[in-house]
């Protein structure tokens, strides 16, 4: 195994592209919403052993797992959890499906296989243009899509490894009978050893019924892995890609949503992103004011979670890690953007309070509503502690600023009232 790194990658991936060798691309359970959700541990929060909010997001996406695999669950009471509505609106297309969307549209990848059971890449591959049968084939366990057929016919082809919600066949926990009763499926799977091939956000304890389908692999073929976290030493996968002389990307490069961006960036020259848009019963637009999301590294968590469900109802926010650019001037760039949103949306917390940057954006924002005569700053509470602080930027917020309430952002339906209030005081 050696390190590698995007640039080179992008390189041999437009040499390949002339030649017209397409890469298989195979995504593992951290790539792809399931692993973002944070409605599951909603779902599931009350059968764990510990707060799944305490814990890492790969802990608790861990946690998740177990608590799945407990006999105590029936199939039907997993497609009660997993087919929720809840579920199935937060698990949607973002930033890096799209850039999966727009290589794969370039002839980059295939075919892709995924482990996903939801519609986020079909959804990515419809917003860029392509058309399902006629541009893209939906290869579903017994479904009888042969991904090589389909490859010579020019056809993309999505494999979906465990099936999917939508088409009520899916299974996950139960991996490896189903690979035994899917022969076709396991045989589309043993054929990437003959693709050079990317490996993406294989998760050890999710994907372990499928790392071992995947070797050996051919020896004059190239296996790229890119992954956030080295694989354990002396597992299964570990063995694999060392007998395959595979190239790694690890690390802050290697996670899955930075990987794709920058691959994007570096073969196409921009990173495409998808703003969502909210139409009335009288179909007449809903109108709401943008927003700067200023927030503690520490908070990212909810962040995250108001950024997705905020661009969910077509408002347009400025989130610093989906929006900024490699190369950019951080300082400069976050003040352009204050000055060019409608609104900074200010998490307080703890965190916040003692740093820095939200500090020195919380100034900013309003020195521009002194300059522009009208209110910018929007407060919102996570915890106490902004009324209790002694920190004089802080204090002056909290006596002259209706905070709005986030206290109890970790129970979904205190939550879903305060977004709901955020929702409406934001409609322009």
């Amino acid at each position: 195994m050696e390190t590698f790194n995007i640039a080179r990658m992008a390189t041999i991936l437009k040499m390949r592209k002339r030649t017209q060798t397409p890469t298989a691309l195979f995504l593992g359970a951290k790539a792809g919403g399931l692993f973002r959700s944070l409605q599951l541990s909603d779902e599931l929060r009350f059968f764990g052993p510990s707060d799944l909010y305490s814990l890492t997001p790969l802990e608790r996406y861990h946690e998740c797992y177990q608590i799945l695999s407990d006999p105590i669950f029936s199939p039907q009471d997993i497609n009660h959890i997993l087919a929720s509505k809840a579920l199935l609106q937060e698990i949607r297309a973002e930033t890096p499906e799209l850039c999966i969307a727009e290589l794969l549209k370039q002839g980059i990848f295939n075919p892709i296989l995924s482990v996903s059971l939801y519609g986020e890449f079909e959804e990515a591959l419809q917003q860029v243009g392509m058309k399902e049968v006629l541009d893209f084939v939906v290869a579903r366990p017994n479904s009888g899509a042969s991904a090589l057929r389909l490859q010579k016919n020019n056809l993309f082809t999505l494999i979906k490894v465990f099936g999917d919600i939508a088409s009520g066949n899916y299974n996950v926990t139960r991996r490896v009978s189903h690979l035994d009763d899917n022969q076709s499926l396991r045989d589309e799977i043993r054929n990437l050893r003959d693709f050079n091939i990317l490996i993406v956000g294989i998760d050890q304890i999710w994907d372990r019924h499928i790392i071992h389908e995947l070797l050996p692999h051919s020896d004059n073929r190239s296996v790229w892995y890119v992954n956030d976290e080295e694989p354990a030493n002396g597992s299964a996968l570990s063995d694999y890609l060392k007998n395959a002389n595979a190239q790694l990307i690890l690390g802050d490069d290697g996670h899955y949503e930075n990987f794709f961006r920058s691959l994007s960036w570096h073969m196409t020259g921009a990173v495409p992103t998808y703003q969502a848009t909210v139409i009335t019963e009288t179909m007449q637009p809903v109108q709401y004011y943008s927003c700067f999301i200023s927030y503690s590294s520490k908070d990212e968590m909810l962040a995250r979670r108001l950024y997705d469900d905020l661009q969910n109802q077509g408002v347009h926010c400025w989130f610093a890690p989906k929006d900024m650019k490699i190369g950019d001037k951080i300082r400069s760039r976050i003040d352009d953007e204050i000055l060019s949103q409608d609104k900074l949306l200010l998490l307080l917390s703890e965190h916040s309070i003692k740093s820095t940057w939200v500090e020195a954006e919380v100034e900013a924002a309003l020195e521009k509503e002194q300059l522009q005569k009208r209110g910018v700053l929007f407060p919102i509470r996570l915890d106490e502690r902004v009324m209790q602080t002694k920190e004089a930027w802080a204090a002056h917020l909290r006596r002259t600023r209706n905070i709005g309430d986030f206290t109890r952002w970790t129970d979904s339906q205190a939550y879903q009232q305060a977004f709901n209030r955020l929702l409406q005081d934001l409609k322009a």
